[in-house]
């Protein structure tokens, strides 16, 4: 999945996520811009990690879409 919506998120917003496979639903709680190179430019820590990833991994916006409803700015 790739979307130019995942870049709307903020902390404390739910997303949906396929990084690792099936549909996933995470929190973010960082978001990180410009200090990167990365193709949106913004980058999501996420709560719970990702397999093979720690607290503190980062991870493009573009790779996540909005969960609907669910406090979502």
């Amino acid at each position: 999945m790739m979307s130019a919506e995942g870049r709307t998120l903020q902390v404390g917003d739910y997303a949906f996520i396929d990084y690792e496979g099936p549909m996933k639903m995470v929190l973010i709680t960082a978001r990180v811009e410009g200090k990167h190179r990365t193709q949106s430019g913004i980058q999501f820590r996420v709560s719970p990690p990702m397999r093979n990833g720690a607290e503190g991994t980062l991870y493009d916006a573009d790779w996540f879409e909005p969960v609907p409803n669910k406090g979502n700015s």
